[in-house]
């Protein structure tokens, strides 16, 4: 058996029968939308802006929509550059307040209805080398507290070929990010805060949860915005990764590039934790053999590795 690391970068999956594959899963560093069919239309923007969602997506529509969004917040200044948020990545700990976890259950409806406003479109802004307009790779995060501070993977900031990063929660608002406010490079995980208050949060629930239970993914997979999987764990494990050992969760539900940072739900709406990476393997055949069937692991941190950053959290 043949092993290969590496990390998905293009918008396609790359897997072949006779290598063991590993694949992070950040968005793209070229956008994943298409180009907007419309002219730009320029206008006065005021922080936060705010895109129509009315649950019929255009993708590349609201995907150019952020571009324009994150280019006048770049030229007025009120951008915080993609360097000084990599520097802050060595921030260790915060102090937040939190939501209290739901008990219970819900349908699937009902959770995407919940949930879905304080899931976030994390966009990173580059110039694009050949139209040259401001252009969004979009990855995946979500609230947890009201006063504007969210989750996503430590991956998805760590890119400095990013100028900076913006996010738009569920409801269309859109924010530019301020600072990190604690990560961990081992856990892959990072949480950032925008400007903002009362804002949509999710709960987390750390306890571990049983083989079998369900849960669902709210993510942006290859760029098609606010798409909900649906799926088991199919259980909680423990590996030794080239950063340290961590505890993951897998599942059955289904992500790809530009989910990343996703928030994992259970039936009541909680996050028990969030989209990391896609590992696949296959074992290679004997002498004219055309190989052995191969595998897909969807792997996610773990609730409480969100919760270790938190120095001081009450809940609300």
């Amino acid at each position: 058996m043949k092993k290969n690391h590496h990390r998905l970068l293009a918008p396609g999956l790359l897997f072949s029968a006779n290598l063991l594959v590993f694949a992070q899963i950040p968005a793209t560093a070229q956008s994943l939308w298409a180009a907007p069919k419309t002219p730009c239309v320029k206008s006065n923007c005021a922080a936060p802006a705010r895109i129509s969602l009315d649950g019929i997506f255009d993708d590349a529509e609201i995907g150019a929509q952020l571009g324009k969004i994150g280019g006048r917040l770049i030229d007025s200044g009120k951008a915080v550059k993609m360097a000084t948020l990599i520097d802050q990545l060595s921030r260790k700990t915060c102090s937040l307040a939190l939501p209290r976890p739901g008990s219970w259950k819900r349908s699937s409806s009902q959770v995407a209805e919940s949930s879905k406003p304080a899931v976030l479109i994390v966009a990173r802004l580059f110039r694009c080398q050949d139209c040259k307009e401001w252009t969004a790779a979009p990855a995946s995060g979500f609230f947890i507290a009201s006063s504007g501070a969210f989750v996503t993977s430590y991956h998805v900031v760590d890119e400095p070929r990013y100028e900076t990063m913006i996010v738009m929660s569920g409801l269309g608002q859109v924010f530019p990010v301020r600072e990190v406010l604690a990560a961990d490079k081992e856990h892959d995980i990072a949480i950032l805060r925008v400007e903002g208050r009362d804002l949509p949060a999710l709960a987390i629930e750390c306890s571990v949860q049983t083989m079998g239970s369900r849960v669902y993914v709210i993510s942006h997979p290859y760029g098609h915005i606010y798409t909900m999987t649906e799926g088991i764990i199919s259980r909680y494990c423990h590996l030794n990764e080239d950063e340290g050992p961590r505890n993951m969760l897998e599942i059955t539900a289904d992500f790809a590039p530009g989910s990343s940072g996703a928030p994992v739900l259970d039936e009541r709406g909680n996050v028990a934790g969030w989209v990391d990476n896609i590992r696949f393997r296959a074992e290679s055949g004997g002498s004219g053999s055309e190989g052995q069937p191969g595998i897909s692991f969807h792997q996610c941190g773990v609730a409480a590795d969100v919760l270790s950053l938190i120095q001081t959290s009450k809940r609300k």
